[in-house]
């Protein structure tokens, strides 16, 4: 594409400097004697520079005018649609500069995202961490109170253990009859305490903690993305509203005869 560009510049500065036409006179190329191809008038002719046929002077002066509107016409377009590109460039570059004012607004809004990001992981760290140490707390106060009832169990159990012993021991049957009244008198008050017990270290009011931490995306991250959009708002022509006017004319083939 540059070398296109490159040849293309180099053929225009040429025509502008006046280079193809150096070696055209009033006398060059030379005249002959023949008959027009065009209105086949015997007179004189000189060649043509684009298909080498010898013309008349009338004959180049209307080929010359039939060049010229078809000139006329493609520099008219060309430089319609190189004005047009000339706006596009500038408009494109006015949003790109605009867009790079949003940009370095965003990349204030990414910072200022993840130090409130920073802050609010951090808060609700702290909100699991006070609720972890509290329950801690609790439990390890449950086992304390826990270990006093079994504590005071052991020593109900001992107490039991004697009162069983002793009457299987015994003997004497009136003595035996009044251990069994007296321990029948106070089984209900044994069973009640026993009860309070079982209230106290019943798997009922049991509960454990278990932590579910939510998942890093993996495409996303966690702070969040940028997405690309086409539909960007350039205050200029389309660059493809008028491409069929860059394409080679499909006119006369005539051409300027000197």
């Amino acid at each position: 594409m540059l070398g296109i560009i490159v040849g293309i510049m180099k053929a225009i500065l040429s025509v502008i400097n006046g280079e193809p036409y150096s070696v055209i006179t009033d006398d060059a190329p030379a005249t002959i004697v023949a008959a027009c191809s065009e209105c086949r008038n015997t007179t004189d002719l000189r060649p043509c520079f684009h298909c080498g046929k010898p013309i008349c002077a009338d004959c180049r002066t209307k080929h010359c005018e039939s060049q010229k509107k078809e000139v006329d016409k493609s520099i008219t377009s060309l430089m319609t649609k190189t004005n047009e590109l000339i706006v596009l460039a500038q408009a494109l570059n006015t949003s790109r500069t605009g867009r790079i004012q949003e940009y370095k607004t965003i990349k204030e809004q990414v910072s200022t995202h993840v130090k409130d990001l920073v802050k609010k992981l951090h808060d609700d760290e702290q909100v699991l961490q006070k609720k972890l140490d509290a329950t801690i707390q609790a439990e390890n106060e449950k086992i304390a109170v826990t270990e006093r009832e079994r504590q005071y169990l052991e020593k109900n159990k001992a107490a039991l253990d004697q009162v069983m012993e002793k009457y299987r021991n015994e003997t004497n049957q009136m003595i035996l009859i009044k251990m069994h009244k007296d321990y029948l008198d106070s089984a209900p008050v044994w069973k009640d305490r026993l009860h309070a017990h079982a209230n106290r270290i019943s798997t009922k009011k049991e509960e454990e903690l278990h932590f579910h931490p939510i998942p890093l995306g993996t495409n996303d991250g966690l702070v969040g993305k940028l997405t690309a959009s086409k539909n960007v708002n350039v205050n200029a022509p389309s660059n493809d509203s008028h491409l069929p006017s860059l394409k080679n004319p499909t006119g006369s083939r005539s051409c300027i005869i000197l």
